[in-house]
């Protein structure tokens, strides 16, 4: 059941109506059936590994409270986590690869390649578990109830794509499930509107189909691709990235909200960002925090003291790992690396902090757009191991981005290479105008004016709305769905 389409807004709508007439005792099983229920829509089988993941991690958060020394235990449980993900997500891509290894070397042996399938957003919901089992561990967390757990792992809004919880941003919220009062739902229903609007007709409909030109931009054989035209697909599947899984996010939080739960943001303007740091502290935010936490500053050994070298080295561990997380294929690792010596070479020579003391205005002000444009730049370029699906071709299309003197010219179609553009610039006026405008809602409440402005959001709202349920027809998948 996928979020932009008629059954999900139907079945939404339903399940609230029950679970606000429901007296509050009974709405956490009534959500844990729901969730059970959405996910089952995409197939029983992917049920029971999802029911086998909470079993497994209630069993063993008991057991871990239950010694002296967690540690050992606590590990032991974490491993079981990563086998379970790694059986199904990179088992089948690992046993390829040392057949091929197999070939090269000469050899006669061959590994059965399993081809299960493959249990949707469970890349998400084992680290969900292994957060609470490290937690646990740490004594930051105790054994929850069997019910709590698995509504933790298996809440439908934030099950197929995140955001990914912490069990302290989560189960507190189960001990008393609130109705949404009017501010609640005003925002439950934005999210979901403008969410549903980014994903049917910025994405798979506006300009003649971003998702669609995009496509057939990487269909064309590399040889052929300017460096113009390099820059432009590194654009634009940028930002059909970047707007169709923040227009997943908004939908879950709005979801989520109108069902009493409140879920973490997962992006806050990332292409506004001026550093590769700051751009990851910006994108994807929930999971970026998942690897900060639980592998970047373990390896850099706490958040303070630690040198530069030990600092690029943890940076470069993490976002391989980062990298690894999103799929079983050599161009998720290549992006993962990508990304780890960008911000290996990042914190190598970042300045000190007060660097910038004694440094004119016009000084600072070339300092913060350059980084700006470096980041997005790096970025967008890195994307291109993320899209396509061989290391070979990410490779010849950089090398044509980088030498637009040996690559020139623009072989796209004019249109495609205005309209992404077009969505540059909408994506950097959007920040700009969210950085200016904080604090003018604050002076629109001050000065009585909230009601006008609550009807002029609510008429923007109805009108987006109209216009995403004359496009909700044969839609995508959600990008992020296949992770």
């Amino acid at each position: 059941m996928r979020f932009n389409s008629y059954l999900f807004l139907f079945s939404l709508v339903a399940v609230l109506a029950v679970l606000w007439l429901l007296p509050a005792r009974a709405r956490r099983g009534w959500l844990l059936f729901t969730s059970y229920a959405f996910y089952a829509s995409w197939g029983v089988n992917f049920l029971a590994v999802l029911v086998g993941t909470g079993t497994l991690n209630y069993f063993g958060a008991k057991w871990i409270a239950s010694a002296s020394n967690r540690k050992r235990r606590g590990a032991f449980v974490i491993a079981a986590n990563v086998c379970l993900l790694a059986t199904f997500k990179y088992l089948g891509w690992l046993c390829g690869n040392m057949n091929l290894l197999a070939d090269h070397l000469g050899a006669s042996f061959r590994l059965p390649v399993p081809h299960w399938a493959f249990p949707l957003g469970i890349s998400f919901y084992v680290f969900e578990s292994i957060s609470y089992i490290v937690d646990v561990t740490r004594g930051r967390e105790k054994p929850r109830r069997f019910i709590d757990l698995q509504l933790f792992i298996a809440f439908f809004p934030k099950l197929m794509a995140g955001p990914i919880l912490r069990g302290r941003e989560f189960f507190y919220q189960l001990d008393l499930i609130r109705r949404p009062d009017a501010a609640a739902i005003r925002y439950g229903v934005r999210q979901i509107v403008f969410g549903l609007f980014l994903k049917t007709v910025m994405v798979d409909r506006a300009f003649f189909g971003l998702a669609d030109n995009v496509n057939e931009a990487f269909s064309h054989p590399y040889q052929q691709a300017t460096a113009a035209d390099v820059w432009i697909m590194c654009f634009a599947f940028s930002l059909q990235l970047y707007f169709d899984y923040s227009a997943y996010t908004r939908i879950a939080l709005g979801a989520a909200k109108l069902c009493g739960i409140t879920l973490v943001e997962n992006f806050d303007h990332p292409f506004m960002s001026r550093s590769p740091a700051e751009f990851w502290q910006r994108w994807n935010m929930s999971l970026s925090r998942w690897i900060r936490d639980y592998l970047f500053l373990p390896l850099q050994g706490g958040l303070e003291g630690a040198s530069k070298l030990r600092t690029a080295w943890a940076a470069f561990a993490s976002m391989v790992v980062f990298g690894v997380w999103h799929g079983a294929g050599w161009n998720f690792v290549a992006w993962g690396v990508y990304n780890g010596l960008v911000l290996t070479g990042y914190y190598m020579i970042v300045p000190p902090a007060n660097a910038n003391r004694g440094a004119t205005g016009a000084k600072v002000w070339v300092r913060k757009i350059g980084g700006h444009v470096i980041t997005i730049a790096l970025f967008c370029l890195g994307a291109l191991f993320f899209r396509c699906p061989e290391v070979s071709m990410a490779l010849g299309l950089a090398r044509h981005a980088i030498d637009p003197f040996t690559y020139p010219g623009l072989g796209l179609r004019p249109v495609f290479a205005a309209a992404t553009l077009e969505l540059v610039a909408f994506v950097l006026i959007a920040g700009i105008l969210d950085a200016l405008g904080r604090p003018g809602k604050e002076q629109i409440r001050a000065q009585g004016l909230r009601y006008a402005f609550a009807m002029l959001e609510g008429s923007g709202m109805g009108v987006l709305f109209v216009v995403t349920i004359v496009h909700l027809q044969n839609q995508r998948a959600f990008v992020y769905f296949q992770f």
